[in-house]
């Protein structure tokens, strides 16, 4: 592995093309999801924080949780989970407070369960998704990949060859994120989930990654509410 290039000065730095941003991002990204976006572990400098989850899983929950923070590098991260309760105490990583203050919470406690419809009729579901990756799309733009199983990519592609001006939505956990126009085939087994073109480039980079932690690490057998997000005293 080649070692990495000095930083350029911030000048510099304002005309570089988007896909050669997202293409270091996602290079950084490819080693550690974390340092791609939120940069924290041992760096992490930001609020430490007490996150109180709440479901019927929460004890069961815990493992997965602990996955996702560890993946994505919290600071100090302590757990403890009793009844439908589970606690979290963890140092944010201090690049973007009010993004993490909501966004992180929201991460840990998603079930993470994805799922692809053609109007009422589900085509794909966990047992169908192999992994999440991140990937640069046609225009450089950094989004989440499912890969997915060939009985399924079949399934994708008969629905779109029936109504080549419908749409599929994927949804997350049961919230819709984005329509998939059936303009062309799903290939090589790899499912695309594109944002919509008015988000900022952070956000984009945030989302394909909080996407990537939920479902590679996951579902957990419940969705955990956030109760509250406080400081740790």
């Amino acid at each position: 592995m080649n070692p990495p290039l000095k930083p350029r000065p911030k000048t510099a730095t304002i005309f570089m093309t988007l896909p050669v941003l997202f293409g270091g991002l996602l290079m950084i990204a490819i080693g550690g999801l974390g340092v791609a976006y939120w940069i924290g572990g041992a760096a992490a400098s930001g609020e430490r924080v007490d996150i109180v989850l709440e479901g019927s899983c929460a004890e069961a929950a815990q493992p997965l949780v602990r996955r996702r923070i560890d993946e994505i590098g919290l600071g100090d991260p302590q757990l403890e989970a009793s009844g439908d309760v589970l606690r979290v105490t963890v140092t944010l990583p201090g690049q973007s407070p009010d993004v993490e203050r909501q966004s992180i919470p929201q991460m840990l406690g998603a079930a993470g369960l994805l799922t692809v419809h053609d109007g009422d009729e589900q085509l794909l579901g966990r047992k169908d998704i192999k992994q999440a990756k991140l990937q640069l799309g046609d225009s450089g733009e950094p989004l989440a990949v499912v890969v997915i199983t060939e009985a399924a990519q079949d399934r994708l592609n008969e629905s779109i060859n029936a109504d080549s001006e419908g749409v599929l939505q994927i949804r997350l956990d049961g919230v819709p994120l984005v329509d998939r126009p059936n303009v062309g085939r799903v290939i090589d087994q790899e499912l695309r989930i594109i944002d919509a073109a008015e988000l900022t480039p952070n956000d984009r980079m945030r989302l394909a990654i909080d996407r990537v932690l939920i479902l590679n690490h996951g579902p957990l057998p419940c969705a955990l509410s956030v109760a509250s997000t406080t400081t740790s005293q």
